[in-house]
Order: structure tokens, then C-alpha cells, then sequence
């Protein structure tokens, strides 16, 4: 179809666009060049937001900037897409790859459009939709972005798929060529963001928070995890411990163990930082083992990270002993005393094993 043609034939409200992909220069013939071309300008021409601020606008405008956008194509930096209907072009857009190491799990949709003959008919949510998959899954991509004008009513088309308004260029467009309009500081189209991993899409609003949120999402899921295995299973534990206690003292012992339990997460959590791997509950048991391997030989808190250790081994509370200040003595799951402090250790199973050692019982 070239520039001045007829209309496109409205499209039944169930049917459903064929969505093509190219991803390089040599897969775009002439006709699709042109059928780019003339959909361009019949959005620009009936007033859509299409990048060319001064409609109208012919082919002399249009046809150097589409050229320039499909020299771009590239797998794993830009990609075009395309819905047909019926053999006919009725809508498309580009989605590319930020190309600066520190936001490479960026991607921005440009140029998103549907042939103002087929407004209303799910074009554009097609496109939207295939271009997260694409997003997602096969660029690996974690944010969307993109820009459009205000006061279109496209906040809300974008807000009904998921979108977020994170920012505004306030005031008016300043004047620029019309054969490479760019957005420009003052620019009055808001700025959209989607996460693409995730139950739900995140709203932020701060552009400044934009970098982090993706790996601080990721952060906290694996915190959480963390938590599971560096405090909440040595819980579980602490808790059949006190119960075997059978109501014997057991503040001091459990308050000591629940410091040790904080203290082994703070550090987890310093380790969590330094790995940038997923899943985030593989990272989270990473760096609970490291944990655990860094307490097991930390002098003062390695009798008690032991202890539940031998309680396994044993079968039951073991017996206490402690060479603290020359005691040399023991006390055993009965002991009014019995406990486990950062000077205590070691362990044994029976009484005559500590006896053997050399220890003898605290109380008479």
C-alpha cells in the first residue's frame, strides 16, 4: 500500500492479528518498508502521537526516519514487530535493548502504533503483549519502558495493561526538525514502566528508584529466604529443645541462641549481596550454608552452632561439659543449670564419656 491509497477494511472484533518478528535488516522486503512508511503517516496525519510533532507529514519525512530505525535491527539489541491482518500491515513497533551495561536488563518500546482504520479492534494490546513475551523470555529483559504523549488518553490504555506512570516532562515540546523529532527535556509525554518479572506489575514514582528496583525486588525475595533457613529452621529446633527442657530454666539459653540466629543473618545477608545468581532461594541456601561453615569455626559461637549437631547425634539432649577458668565439670539434661553458653563445651552422650575426658558432674 503506498502513501494516498484507500482505507484498510474495518476488522471483525474477534479476530485476532498475526504478529510477525524480524530481527534484522535482510528480512525486510520493500513492500514491508513501505506498508511501515504509509502506516506511519496515516497515524501522524489523524493526530496520534507518532513522533513526528507537525503533521502532516509525507513520505520526504517519514521515509529517512524509518530507515534509520530498520538499519537498527539487530537479535539481541532491537527488534521489529508486526501485526497483519488478513495479509494486511495494521499496526507495529520496535523494542530495544538499553546498550549500557549498567541498565541492560532495561528495554524500551519506540514507535508503537495501530492504522487509525483499525483503532478499538486489540492491535496495540497485541503488540504490547507480545512484546513483554519477547521481552521476558527471550531477550531476558526485567523493566519495559517507554514515552508517550499526554493528554491522548494513553495513560489509561497503558494503565489497563499493567503500566505505571513513573515521571512527567512538563511544558511544551520545543521546536525541532520535523524529520528527527526527539524527546527533549521539556517534553510533555509521561514516562511508563512495567516490570516483566513478577506477579504484578510495580509502580514507582521516582525516576531515581528506576536502577534498583528490579534487583532490590530480587534482594528481598532472597532476604526472605534467607530468613527461612538461617533463622526460622534453627527456631524450630530451639523450640524442641525448650520443650525437652520441660520447664526448666531455659531464658538465658534460648536468648543467647536467639542472638546468635539475628547475628548469623546479618551476615548472611552481607554474603546475599556479593551473589548475583537465581534463583533467589538457591542464592538465599548459598549463603545460608556459607553461614553456617563460617559459624561452625568462629571462636565463642561455635560450641553453640555444634550443639544441635549433637543433639541429632545423640538422640537427645547431650551431656554439657566445660573447661572454662579449669571447672572441668558437666552438667546433664536434669541439672537445674543445665545450658549451653559460648564458654561451654564439649559434648558427649553419656556421663561415663565425659568422665573418661577427665570432666566431672557440677552437682553432687
Amino acid at each position: 500500500m503506498s502513501e494516498g491509497s484507500d482505507t484498510i477494511p474495518p476488522m471483525p472484533r474477534d479476530s485476532t492479528p498475526d504478529l510477525v518478528q524480524i530481527t534484522s535488516l535482510h528480512d525486510v522486503t520493500a513492500g514491508l518498508r513501505q506498508e511501515l512508511i504509509d502506516c506511519w503517516i496515516a497515524v501522524t496525519n489523524a493526530g496520534g502521537a507518532a513522533g513526528f510533532p507537525f503533521p502532516p507529514v509525507g513520505c520526504q519525512d517519514v521515509a529517512p526516519v524509518a530507515d534509520k530505525v530498520l538499519d537498527g535491527l539487530d537479535p539481541q539489541r532491537s527488534r521489529l514487530l508486526v501485526a497483519r491482518t488478513d495479509g494486511v500491515l495494521t499496526g507495529w513497533a520496535v523494542l530495544n535493548r538499553d546498550p549500557y551495561r549498567l541498565v541492560r536488563h532495561w528495554g524500551t518500546v519506540h514507535h508503537l502504533q495501530t492504522h487509525p482504520d483499525r483503532r478499538g479492534q486489540g492491535i496495540g494490546a497485541a503488540l504490547v503483549h507480545e512484546l513483554r513475551r519477547i521481552a521476558r523470555d527471550e531477550l531476558g529483559l526485567e523493566q519495559l519502558h517507554l514515552a508517550a504523549r499526554g493528554g491522548q488518553g494513553l495513560e489509561e490504555f497503558y494503565g489497563r495493561l499493567g503500566w505505571r506512570e513513573i515521571g512527567r516532562w512538563p511544558g511544551r515540546t520545543p521546536a525541532r526538525s520535523r524529520r528527527h523529532p526527539r524527546r527533549g527535556p521539556h517534553d510533555p509525554r509521561p514516562a511508563l514502566i512495567r516490570r516483566i518479572r513478577g506477579i504484578v506489575a510495580t509502580q514507582v514514582n521516582q525516576p531515581v528508584n528506576l536502577i534498583i528496583t528490579s534487583r532490590m525486588r530480587s534482594f528481598q525475595r532472597a532476604s526472605a529466604w534467607l530468613a527461612v533457613f538461617v533463622v526460622g529452621l534453627p527456631v524450630l529446633g530451639l523450640v524442641a529443645v525448650i520443650v525437652a527442657l520441660r520447664g526448666r530454666s531455659w531464658v538465658p539459653f534460648s536468648m543467647l541462641y536467639l542472638v546468635l540466629f539475628m547475628l548469623a543473618y546479618l551476615a548472611g545477608l552481607i554474603l546475599l549481596a556479593l551473589l548475583r545468581f537465581r534463583p533467589d532461594w538457591l542464592r538465599a541456601l548459598v549463603a545460608a550454608v556459607a553461614v553456617y561453615a563460617i559459624v561452625s569455626v568462629t571462636p565463642l559461637v561455635d560450641t553453640m552452632a555444634r550443639y544441635p549437631y549433637h543433639v541429632v547425634r545423640c538422640g537427645g539432649l547431650p551431656v554439657v561439659a566445660s573447661g572454662f577458668a579449669a571447672a572441668m565439670s558437666y552438667d546433664v539434661p536434669g541439672d537445674e543449670y543445665y545450658a549451653v553458653t559460648p564458654f561451654d563445651g564439649p559434648f558427649f552422650c553419656t556421663e561415663k564419656e565425659a568422665e573418661a575426658a577427665g570432666f566431672h558432674h557440677s552437682v553432687s
